[in-house]
């Protein structure tokens, strides 16, 4: 029998988990389902240092902190709006940028753009 990895099905807590490596053999790890999306902050901390032991694996190092898989990794949470069009040139240096509706972004979050013409 398989083991199982979820974080607590609960809505209404950030939840954290502290490892220095998390190795999914034929297993399974959880954060949210298809039906139960886990809607808070989930966080994952690695910890290790340049000096920590590597871990080998057959035919590759890993390193020292790291999240490897061979089962099922399932990771879902709230769906959201993601993308959107440019409404005006923006360029490197910008601080400002203009864009089309629809997004549900929070005061804090990063944004990237990819080139699509050069």
């Amino acid at each position: 029998m398989l083991g199982c990895l979820s974080f607590r099905a609960d809505n209404t807590i950030n939840q954290t988990l502290h490892a220095h490596s998390i190795y999914v053999l034929g297993g399974k790890f959880n954060v949210g389902t298809a039906t139960t999306p886990y809607t808070k902050k989930a966080r994952i901390v690695l910890y290790g240092d340049f000096d920590s032991p590597y871990i080998s694996m057959p035919g590759a190092e890993a390193g020292n902190k790291m999240i490897a898989n061979t089962g099922t990794v399932t990771m879902v949470g709230k769906d959201r709006s993601r993308m959107t069009r440019l409404t005006a040139e923006c360029q490197k240096g910008s601080t400002t940028c203009s864009i089309g509706t629809g997004l549900d972004w929070v005061a804090g979050e990063k944004i990237g753009f990819a080139p699509t013409a050069s």
